[in-house]
């Protein structure tokens, strides 16, 4: 199996990194590729397994989207076949059809989803995020200076607490059938161990057990319990 990680010298905020470390922990025997944004994705010639991208700037968006976009009949398919990604953050925005920005002049984005995303900077959107993947809680929070809208594409999972792709939505992230996609962070796989173990079962390497799950099993109860609190509004 071969895994890509995407930009990791401008996916840095939020210790979303973290996530693709802890897949390598995960998979020791598989080969890790880290694509600088100098050079062109390898998913795009088809010979990658799992890409994994995370949380960047505003400015680092409108970068990738014009990397991208010169390569549309490879990215298109490359998400028509059977590579799967994983997007935590506002990594997914840029796969939307566009991106409004504050002074409403827009972002043509790469299409590959049914959505599309404004941005509210200076204010950032801070949140606690949970909710059910399945018979799965999810633990998280959400910062980000943007929203995503009018989005037709199946949502990973429902909040909880928190809002979801916009404030007036409980639904959150995006799931297809090779793609899992959300603005939650974390890092979302070490916040979240059963829904780690869904994710490498997903794609094809399922384990009993994962690196450290003691330990983030008991962190992961104790973030249940303190969500559950009085005083943090549950839908």
């Amino acid at each position: 199996m071969r895994i890509e990680i995407l930009y990791p010298e401008i996916c840095t905020l939020y210790g979303d990194k973290a996530n693709g470390r802890y897949l390598k922990e995960c998979m020791p025997q598989e080969e890790f590729i880290y694509t600088p944004i100098s050079e062109y994705p390898a998913f795009l010639n088809g010979d990658i397994d799992v890409v994994y991208i995370c949380s960047m700037s505003e400015k680092n968006q409108e970068k990738v989207i014009e990397k991208l976009s010169v390569r549309r009949a490879e990215l298109d398919a490359a998400f028509a076949g059977n590579t799967f990604f994983l997007m935590t953050g506002n990594a997914f925005e840029i796969f939307g059809k566009r991106i409004l920005r504050e002074d409403k002049s827009e972002i043509a984005g790469l299409g590959v989803f049914d959505c599309y995303s404004r941005r509210q900077s200076p204010n950032r959107f801070n949140s606690l995020t949970m909710g059910n993947f399945g018979d799965t809680e999810i633990v998280g929070y959400t910062s980000r200076f943007s929203h995503t809208f009018e989005c037709s594409e199946t949502p990973l999972f429902e909040v909880t607490l928190g809002s979801g792709l916009e404030p007036s939505s409980k639904k959150e992230g995006i799931e297809r059938e090779n793609v899992w996609a959300t603005y939650t962070l974390g890092p979302l796989l070490i916040a979240n161990p059963y829904f780690t173990k869904k994710l490498l079962a997903k794609i094809g390497r399922p384990v009993d057990t994962i690196p450290y799950e003691e330990a983030m099993v008991k962190a992961y109860d104790v973030k249940k319990e303190e969500y559950k609190k009085p005083g943090l509004e549950l839908a």
